[in-house]
């Protein structure tokens, strides 16, 4: 049987021999093109990092892309090995060994064990128990692991980085190898075969022999999930991340509105960074000639008290100065939005609503020149009776042009958001494929739709004519993971409009700091 043999003595013996090991960069992916069939138990990796690196290391084994069902292995800050993974329902679990550190200088081998049977998780170094744990934040409660259940992946793994955008979080040293097992492996199991593994192991999902990876191509020896390297997608060049003022032509904007995407992050994790929003919009209200402003859901993340007195208390700063509109999200509670929201202010800037006594579902007119607007915000996953109510309305008002706004629409790829993708059910009806098929098509006066919900670093933009040969431009703005990556961006998407209507100008801009935030993000759409 073939076998894959690890020679720990050369290893230990020459740390040249790790020229023959893998390095990595943002700029290239190595990629499975399947998602493993199971979920991992057993996480193992040979590396070698600089001793006492200062920083994150990176990802050895990652899908993590701010959706659902997915995992990072990787060594954290301080070499301490860790296993952020989410599970059922949603819920995830940060398993940081602090008491373990795999930044050496030497090849190490760690691997770290999931155990459910036992609630607890184990890590392992040089094929020695170093740190047991048996409860772990879950995201920011620290709870028992017995409440934590493993789910299938849902989408393939990156070896050596992971899928958030620019893959940031790279690794920063050389992997000799990685395998994963579906089962809990014991201490004996895990010495036994450091350096001699069996392909033919039924719980093995794969293993990847890097020391002498080569061309595009990288076998599994499991024979399941075989590496591909290519280019990274969703990679941006430094001098490409941001963008100074003086570098951004306006001169076609009459007009904008202001979206708000998620600021969830913002609201709980930089909470004293949230007036920036508010002081960047009205800062650049004139030069953008700013004549409505929309918050997009995920108003919280943990629907707080706490969190909604913040957002309260920034958005009414808007009273009086520019009218504006919020959606509620998944996060947010119906309750604790319509007590934070349903203010005399804010209903004097709507039209009407769809029930009596709850503002969840709202619309109102804006007049800018000779362009008319009908803006919608929707419920998060609207009902079939709310599409219904909103129909009415744009087929009553044929002279104004349709603004539809909601929490939940579409995918970071630019396809509407279905059964597949990052959307939790909430007992809702009608996710992004409904809501195109059952309404926003099939009306000649919708001219945009906007969403947040799905965490991405661009504002994704896509076009489609509807029924009625209508182009409808549909756009994405959710900053969440951009927040927590650069510890609050706070970013503002500024959508301009020519004077006739007929062009807008994406300009997103991070009010904490003072720039623009990726060039590719800042981008001009015909409207018609």
């Amino acid at each position: 049987m073939k076998r894959f043999i690890l020679c720990l003595a050369l290893c230990l013996a020459s740390v040249s021999l790790w020229a023959y090991g893998l390095s990595f960069r943002p700029d290239v992916y190595y990629t499975q093109k399947e998602a493993p069939r199971e979920a991992a138990r057993t996480y193992e990796a040979w590396l070698r990092l600089p001793k006492d690196y200062p920083g994150r290391a990176g990802s050895i084994a990652g899908n993590f892309d701010m959706t659902c069902h997915s995992v990072i292995f990787e060594v954290h800050a301080a070499g301490h090995p860790r296993l952020y993974i989410m599970g059922k329902n949603y819920r995830t679990a940060d398993i940081k060994f602090t008491g373990v550190n795999a930044a050496t200088g030497l090849p190490v081998h760690v691997a770290i064990v999931l155990d459910e049977e036992k609630h607890e998780a184990r890590c392992y170094l040089n094929g020695r128990l170093a740190e047991t744990l048996t409860e772990a934040p879950m995201p920011s409660t620290v709870r028992p692991l017995s409440e934590f259940e493993t789910v299938d992946p849902a989408i393939p793994l990156i070896i050596g980085g992971d899928k958030r955008y620019g893959n940031g979080a790279y690794f920063h040293g050389q992997l000799l190898s990685v395998a994963e097992w579906s089962a809990a492996r014991s201490e004996k199991e895990i010495r036994g075969d450091m350096y001699n593994i069996d392909p033919g192991d039924p719980g093995l999902l794969f293993a990847y022999d890097f020391r002498h990876a080569e061309g595009d191509f990288i076998e599994d020896l499991a024979g399941n999930y075989p590496l591909y390297r290519e280019a990274n997608p969703n990679y941006t060049k430094p001098e490409d991340m941001w963008v100074e003022e003086k570098d951004i032509d306006n001169s076609q904007i009459a007009w904008s509105i202001a979206f708000l995407g998620d600021t969830q992050v913002v609201n709980d994790t930089y909470p004293e960074k949230f007036h920036l929003l508010m002081d960047g919009i009205l800062a650049k209200k004139d030069e953008y000639n700013v004549k409505y402003v929309m918050g997009l859901g995920d108003i919280t993340n943990r629907n707080l008290p706490r969190e909604w007195e913040l957002a309260a208390e920034q958005y009414n700063r808007l009273n009086g100065i520019l009218p504006w509109g919020v959606v509620i999200g998944n996060h947010d509670g119906s309750r604790e939005y319509n007590a934070a929201f349903d203010t005399p202010a804010n209903r004097a800037s709507c039209a009407g609503f769809f029930e009596e006594g709850r503002i969840d579902n709202s619309y109102r007119f804006l007049t800018v020149g000779d362009n008319k607007y009908i803006i919608f915000t929707l419920e998060y996953g609207p009902r079939d009776e709310v599409m219904e109510w909103a129909g009415k309305l744009i087929d009553e008002h044929p002279d104004c042009k349709a603004i539809i706004t909601t929490h939940c629409y579409l995918f970071r790829d630019g396809t509407t958001m279905d059964a597949k993708d990052m959307y939790p059910a909430a007992g809702r009806p009608n996710n992004g494929d409904d809501l195109w098929e059952k309404y926003i098509r099939k009306h000649r006066t919708i001219q945009l739709a906007v969403c947040g919900h799905d965490p991405w670093d661009l504002v994704i933009c896509r076009q489609e004519k509807g029924d009625a040969g209508n182009m409808i431009t549909q756009i994405l703005i959710d900053p969440q993971s951009t927040d927590a990556n650069l510890k609050g961006a706070c970013l503002i998407c500024f959508l301009g409009f020519s004077e006739d209507g007929k062009k807008a100008f994406v300009r997103y801009y991070s009010a904490d700091r003072d720039k623009y935030y990726i060039r590719a993000n800042q981008y001009e759409v015909d409207l018609e």
